[in-house]
């Protein structure tokens, strides 16, 4: 029996050594990333005519023995157009790029959600897949957004992180669930996210107009994990025993139904000089139900929780903070008909609220109903989207009580057309018009002890864009034009807290709409330099926004809470100019983005800096990835009412943070373990507010476990 396993095994060595030969073979090597530039493992390799195949391991990484007289090399993954290459002039150790198919998510996926949405490359729009984001070894969104060149995430004064693009207000912008919107009753991210970042798919970021709603210049749209099929995943973020968090994702599922449930829990913790301490806690659940045909029909339950208990020991400042929803959710998508989606929702918050000024205590609900279509016409996609909602909120503010009532309707159309592409002359790759209307009307109780005066807002946005390119086989220019209007609706709690205090600068306790014009020019070129391997792109972005009725936002200190200020009109101007640099087979990444604004008012805007500087250097390979990334803030102004109900001021000094990760990936059978190491402002430079550092040092850790 001995012999019989040391003869085969004797066999199966003498083959290997001796295969190649008598086949006249030849090795072929490299490695295979997807356009987002992460490594894609499982990817079929196959040589014609003879179908010598092999598969790319977890580093994308593959290798094969190739008969000579092979002609084509071809790489084919699910949900990535195949690429098919000349075998002859393929180099050993290249890298071979993979797109990802973005014109129709397939309605016959196994182990994803069916998504109906034809959606072609907007250049304003900026998508990042979480599956992607974890394979480039970012296990958070929030330390994607520090390395990605192109965004900058902002820290207001309690600790709270947000998006920030251009010089838009975290109130400026639109929050959407899977296509509906959830900014009804009050700002909707407690932490970065509406849920846990393992419960979510995908995150777009448009900067412009939008389809369902063209009244905010920025949109933010988070599209839910929903797996049909088997799946966990956990996250562990750790700096310290007062500033970790744990996330965690579960999909149970077959064919035709899954049951999908997630949540995190966030401590974060700030100390004082005098020892006094800044506390946040935020926990969330959420759940979702789904069912579908699999052929042309998907609905979907959500339901999640937010909870926030926030502590501010030096002002003796509380918030207690629920927050509820409930949204249904019905797709039919048909080549005649089109895209028809219907969504229900319900949202309830409660709010407690105590500073130095009041104690108040607000009850919110809010019940919407939406409808959109959407349906290709050769080259032209027409879009029509309404939403009308109902909000009523109960507010105590100490023995006093008040009852407001708001009726909210959004109506939004867009028609979006493309043209052919000319390969010698500039031309016009398409031509998108989105046109908005939303009537407000609030009405407070009359038998309300404190009585708010009625608000009745008729207001239109028009948003025209269009995209010119310009391209041959080595070189791409790309012009954009965003013109058009916006218009901000304050929230029904930011009128509410304009009414419980009382301040120097309220010379009413009326509040008006904020409108913005908006005009955008920008010019992007990639070049390919074949003769050295690499490749870089050059950008130029200027814009120029208008205001009418400009709201300023006015934190009180110590606590969370923004008293809205109508400042007037004013105007900005900005310009971003932005370089890139990588080499062929990817392994060196550069980049470096440079933003400047002018303003004739800059007081009207809150702590915004006029200069910042962002540069990085990203290093890919199979065994790693390291990237270091430098961020330089111009200086800032903080206006904030004080514990006597005083308006103050506070310059930040400029500041430069340097930030290192350096992060691995590992897959063994249907495991994926993703390690993160992360240091934040290296140079430990401090920037001061209250007594707190606003920007400390910080070294952290993070795995992501996948399992499915």
């Amino acid at each position: 029996m001995r012999f019989d396993y040391f003869f085969i095994i004797l066999i199966f060595v003498l083959e290997s050594l001796f295969n190649p030969i008598f086949c006249k073979t030849k090795p072929v090597n490299g490695y295979v990333m997807s356009d987002s530039n992460a490594y894609l493992p499982n990817v079929r390799i196959f040589s014609l005519p003879s179908k010598t195949t092999s598969m790319s391991d977890t580093n994308g990484k593959f290798s094969l023995l190739m008969p000579v007289r092979d002609r084509k090399l071809v790489f084919d993954l699910i949900g990535f157009h195949p690429d098919t290459i000349d075998a002859v002039l393929f180099e050993n150790e290249s890298i071979i790029t993979l797109t990802t198919i973005i014109e129709v998510n397939y309605l016959d996926s196994v182990n994803t959600s069916i998504k109906f949405v034809v959606d072609r490359n907007d250049e304003r729009k900026n998508s990042y897949k979480i599956d992607d984001m974890r394979n480039q070894g970012f296990n958070s969104i929030e330390h994607m957004i520090i390395i990605d060149q192109k965004k900058f995430l902002k820290e207001r004064i309690f600790g709270q992180k947000y998006f920030h693009i251009k010089d838009e207000n975290i109130f400026d912008q639109n929050i959407f669930f899977d296509g509906v919107k959830i900014n009804n009753l009050g700002y909707p991210l407690f932490a970065i996210t509406p849920l846990s970042e393992q419960g979510l798919d995908e995150l777009s970021i448009m900067n412009g107009s939008y389809e369902k709603d063209a009244t905010s210049p920025l949109t933010l749209n988070f599209l839910p994990n929903i797996t049909y099929g088997n799946r966990i995943l956990i996250n562990q973020f750790f700096e310290s025993k007062d500033n970790n968090r744990l996330d965690g994702y579960g999909a149970m599922g077959f064919r035709y139904g899954t049951l999908n449930v997630s949540g995190f829990s966030r401590i974060f913790q700030k100390e004082n000089s005098d020892s006094s301490k800044i506390r946040d806690i935020l926990d969330n659940i959420a759940t979702n139900i789904a069912f579908t045909n699999r052929k042309n029909f998907e609905a979907v339950i959500y339901a999640y929780q937010n909870n926030k208990n926030y502590l501010n020991q030096k002002h003796n400042n509380s918030v207690l903070l629920k927050d509820n929803n409930l949204i249904a959710k019905f797709d039919q998508w048909s080549p005649f008909t089109g895209i028809i989606s219907l969504h229900g929702l319900y949202q309830s918050r409660n709010n407690v609220n105590n500073n130095a000024l009041d104690s108040i205590v607000i009850n919110g609900e809010c019940q919407s109903l939406g409808f959109n279509y959407e349906k290709d016409f050769n080259n032209t996609t027409f879009n029509f989207h309404t939403n009308s909602s109902i909000t009523n909120s109960d507010w105590l503010l100490d023995e006093k009580s008040s009852s407001i009532e708001r009726q909210n309707s959004i109506f939004s159309a867009s028609i979006e057309s493309y043209f052919n592409q000319n390969d010698t002359l500039p031309y016009v790759k398409e031509i998108k018009i989105v046109l908005s209307k939303e009537r407000t009307v609030d009405v407070c109780d009359s038998s309300s002890s404190i009585y708010i005066l009625p608000n009745n807002w008729d207001n239109n946005s028009l948003q025209l864009s269009t995209t010119i390119m310009h391209h041959d086989k080595k070189k791409k220019n790309i012009v954009t034009f965003n013109l058009g209007n916006t218009h901000g609706v304050p929230f029904l709690e930011d009128i509410i807290n304009r009414n419980s205090i009382s301040h120097s600068l309220l010379d009413s306790n009326s509040i008006l709409p904020e409108n913005k014009s908006i005009l955008d020019i920008s010019w992007r070129q990639e070049n390919k330099i074949e003769k050295y391997k690499f490749s870089y792109s050059l950008g130029l972005s200027s814009y120029g926004h208008y205001y009418k009725n400009k709201i300023k936002y006015i934190p009180l200190i110590g606590n969370p809470k923004t008293i809205p200020l109508n400042l007037g009109d004013t105007r900005l101007f900005g310009t971003d100019i932005f370089f890139g640099l990588n080499t062929k087979k990817k392994f060196i990444d550069i980049s470096l983005l440079i933003s400047s604004i002018t303003t004739n008012d800059i007081s009207k805007f809150q702590s915004i800096a006029k200069q910042n500087i962002k540069g990085s250097i990203f290093f890919h390979h199979r065994f790693m990835n390291l990237k270091l990334i430098t961020s330089t803030y111009g200086e800032r102004n903080i206006e904030y009412i004080d514990n006597d109900g005083n308006s103050q001021n506070k310059i930040l000094d400029s500041f430069t943070d340097y930030t290192l990760q350096i992060s691995k990936s590992f897959n063994y059978k249907y495991i994926k373990m993703t390690f993160s190491l992360i240091g934040q402002n290296l140079n430990d430079e401090k920037i001061q507010f209250d007594g707190f550092n606003l920007h400390k040092k910080q070294f952290i850790g993070e795995v992501n476990i996948s399992m499915q």
